[in-house]
C-alpha cells in the first residue's frame, strides 16, 4: 500500500489531514489513503456514523475495506461503538477516555456523544462489568430550535 500524500483542497482539509496523520502515527499505523479519509470523515462528523454512512460518503472503497478499517480503529481505541435502540452499529471518535453517555434524538434520529460520564454503579459481588453504556433519548437542540421556530410561525399566522 502506498503512503497517503494528496488530496488537500483547503486549509480546513489540510488541518483534518494533519490530524488524521497524527492519529495514525500515534498508533503506529500505515498512512493509507483509505485510513486518512476515514479519519477525516469522523473528524468532520458531529454525531455517530454507521458503516452504511461511511460507505455512501466514501464510494471509492469497498464494503470490506471500510469494515476492516473500522474494526482496526475500534480495536486500537481510535473509534468506539455507539449503542442505541436502533440495533444498528454506529461508531464515533474516541475523544473521551472514560465511559460517557450518548444522546439519541427522537426527531432527527441522530446519536451524539455527550460530555456526561456514566455514573458508577455498585454491583453485587460476583458480577464483572465488561462494557458500560448510557443512552439518553429526547429532542436535540437543533430539533428543539426548529420546533420552536415552527410554533412561532404558526402563532404569527
Amino acid at each position: 500500500m502506498q503512503r497517503y500524500n494528496g488530496g488537500i483542497k483547503s486549509p480546513k482539509c489540510l488541518l483534518l489531514c494533519m490530524q488524521a496523520l497524527q492519529i495514525l502515527r500515534a498508533h503506529a499505523l500505515r498512512q493509507t489513503k483509505c485510513r486518512v479519509e476515514v479519519l477525516q470523515y469522523f473528524l468532520r462528523a458531529s454525531q455517530a456514523q454507521t458503516h452504511a454512512d461511511l460507505e455512501a460518503s466514501l464510494p471509492a472503497y469497498d464494503r470490506v475495506t471500510l469494515y476492516r478499517t473500522l474494526n482496526t480503529f475500534e480495536q486500537l481505541g481510535i473509534l468506539h461503538r455507539v449503542m442505541d435502540e436502533t440495533a444498528v452499529l454506529k461508531y464515533a471518535l474516541s475523544q473521551r477516555k472514560a465511559p460517557h453517555a450518548h444522546f439519541r434524538c427522537e426527531r432527527c434520529q441522530t446519536t451524539t456523544c455527550m460530555d456526561v460520564a456514566v455514573p458508577a454503579i455498585a454491583l453485587k459481588p460476583g458480577y464483572e462489568v465488561h462494557q458500560q453504556a448510557l443512552l439518553l433519548t429526547g429532542i436535540c437542540p437543533h430539533c428543539s430550535q426548529a420546533g420552536a421556530a415552527r410554533a412561532q410561525l404558526r402563532a404569527e399566522v
